[in-house]
């Protein structure tokens, strides 16, 4: 979907699906086992159906689910993708490019993605795309 500028207008609209998804993982900042924890992380995916046709939520959430359900309760220091650094930064770095193209393959196009583990700390990635004002 693209921007949407009403006539005699200088605002315009975007018009995109926001979806969340909580994923538990276990993790050490240090890469050692003995000081594995545990957390709530929660992600956001901004998404533009590369469709015209209304989309319903649950068709974009089955594809979700199917990418990031593998990491669900994981110990992510074990896991190859990640290679012993399972801070909250590499994790969004591994799991953007994975979501973006599992959304890709099904006409989704993944603009934003947002991981925290707190409100209060969150790392967020944006195609240059999603940033773009209307003129």
């Amino acid at each position: 979907m693209e921007d949407v500028q009403t006539a005699g207008s200088s605002r315009c609209s975007r018009k995109y699906y926001r979806l969340k998804y909580r994923l538990t993982i276990r993790h050490s900042a240090d890469n050692n086992i003995d000081h594995e924890h545990s957390h709530v992380l929660e992600i956001e995916a901004y998404t533009f159906p590369m469709m015209e046709n209304f989309q319903e939520f649950n068709n974009i959430e089955k594809h979700v689910d199917a990418c990031l359900d593998r990491f669900q309760n994981q110990y992510l220091n074990d896991l190859p993708e990640f290679q012993g650094d399972a801070s909250l930064e590499n994790t969004g770095e591994v799991l953007f490019p994975l979501l973006r193209e599992t959304l890709k393959q099904n006409n989704w196009d993944l603009r934003r993605f947002e991981i925290s583990e707190t409100p209060l700390r969150v790392y967020i990635i944006t195609q240059d795309s999603f940033q773009r004002r209307c003129l």
